[in-house]
């Protein structure tokens, strides 16, 4: 019950999540990192800091990086949509917190990056508002780490 009121407020959740639900968040996070072309070691860097911060899991940069290698940049709705089946609503919205928090770590959000973060919140059944407030606590997370 915790966790539902620490997800409705937006809140990352205080015990670990399960393991397939963060390397799942983990996959959508390295597509997000990857619609540049290339993860530097910086961004492999913040991508293990923030799996580790919202999920309560640790991955090796080796693993980070052999996920990343895996991603495919050609997307359909219902990939979009597989990156959310057999996630808790909890989940989903960490998934995006974590997605557009690799999105915006260089000051702004490319327009691949866009793209996949609206194709991601649309497979997962995000409303706008939700998008937003989960915008808002990256953004918030961002400042805190003074990147």
């Amino acid at each position: 019950m915790i966790r539902r009121i620490a997800a409705q407020l937006g809140l990352p959740a205080a015990a670990r999540l399960r393991k397939t639900a963060a390397v799942r968040i983990l996959s959508a996070m390295c597509h997000v990192s990857k619609c540049d072309g290339i993860i530097a070691p910086a961004e492999v860097a913040l991508i293990s800091d923030t799996i580790q911060r919202l999920t309560g899991r640790s991955f090796a940069p080796d693993e980070i990086m052999q996920l990343a290698d895996q991603t495919r940049l050609q997307l359909t709705p219902q990939d979009y949509a597989a990156f959310g089946t057999g996630l808790r609503k909890d989940e989903k919205a960490v998934m995006m917190h974590g997605v557009l928090a690799i999105a915006i770590a260089s000051g702004r959000i490319f327009p691949a990056e866009y793209a996949f973060v609206t194709a991601l919140a649309q497979g997962l059944g995000l409303q706008g508002a939700d998008v937003r407030r989960l915008l808002g606590l990256a953004i918030a997370d961002m400042n805190t780490r003074g990147a």
